[in-house]
């Protein structure tokens, strides 16, 4: 995040440096979800609820333009089951997006302790770390299939203007012609567009986030797991060569070793817990709206078929 401007909070790793930051997380960005800066300005927040109010408005006014499409065209239901698409994707990601912005103080700290306390750094270890980018692939290569929403997104429009047509990249409709005058159509299709945006940024950017975390934090687990091991084998090793001389120092020491795996494990507890506060709306909602949009698009092909 050091390509960030100074108003957006960037988290540092325990050596004081950034930390590398995948291209992804980025699409926080396009939907004002990444948490600003602890020492902004006063205009700077004036600045960013401004912003979240016009994205607000954009996107309501994408939902009401399909609602009305909807309702225009309720005799064809492969229409409205191809408009019913988008929308149930706009209302969840807004819900996901706004629940984000409202607890973004709190989304702030939980990031500054998965990079201080969760994430397993190169340097200290290229193995595990190496692992986990292999886990983390699958998930990097899935949000490539987003960039080409994009592109339609931009693609529809500029299309429309070749064929002397005035089109924007969702269907909506409304009482009146929103295609005339031109600055009208210019208004309509930048709020269209930046809707598509702020719908792709947090598909984009929060399941690489998530994953992340759960990985990093699978190799803290891993990582106490073996400590554990470790500390028990050498006891045990330690208090066979005893053979009955005073075995209280063995015991001192593992007891010491065991009440630092406790504290370390105390630790990951608190932030998975962290992490389960912060996500179990969001994916509840996900989980939710997923299974009613497969079962509209499951009708939308009985139909077409």
């Amino acid at each position: 995040m050091r390509y960030l401007p100074s108003s957006y909070h960037k988290p540092l790793l325990p050596n004081g440096r950034h930390p590398p930051i995948d291209w992804q997380l980025y699409g926080f960005v396009c939907s004002n979800c990444w948490p600003l800066a602890r020492d902004i300005t006063k205009t700077r927040r004036i600045i960013d609820m401004v912003i979240t109010a016009m994205q607000f408005m954009s996107e309501s006014m994408v939902l009401s333009g399909e609602t009305i499409a909807m309702r225009n065209n309720l005799d064809d239901i492969s229409f409205v089951c191809m408009v019913l698409a988008p929308y149930l994707i706009l209302i969840e990601l807004m819900l996901r997006a706004y629940n984000i912005i409202y607890k973004r103080n709190s989304f702030r700290t939980h990031i500054e302790e998965f990079y201080k306390k969760i994430y397993v750094q190169r340097t200290w270890n290229p193995e595990l770390f190496e692992q986990i980018r292999r886990q983390h692939l699958p998930t990097k290569y899935s949000t490539f299939t987003y960039i080409i929403t994009l592109v339609t997104y931009v693609y529809v429009p500029i299309s429309g203007l070749v064929k002397n047509e005035r089109l924007v990249p969702f269907p909506i409709q409304f009482s009146f012609d929103f295609t005339v005058p031109w600055p009208r159509y210019v208004v309509f299709l930048i709020m269209s567009i930046w809707t598509g945006f702020a719908v792709v940024g947090p598909l984009v950017s929060e399941a690489n986030m998530l994953a992340m975390q759960i990985l990093h934090l699978n190799g803290r687990y891993s990582l106490l797991l073996r400590d554990l091991r470790k500390i028990a084998r050498e006891a045990i090793e330690e208090h066979e060569k005893c053979k009955g001389r005073d075995k209280i120092s063995v015991t001192q020491r593992f007891r010491y070793s065991l009440f630092d795996i406790i504290r370390r494990n105390v630790e990951l507890n608190e932030f998975a817990k962290s992490l389960q506060d912060q996500y179990s709306f969001r994916v509840f909602v996900m989980m939710a709206l997923s299974a009613t949009l497969l079962c509209v698009l499951g009708f939308l092909t009985a139909t077409v078929s």
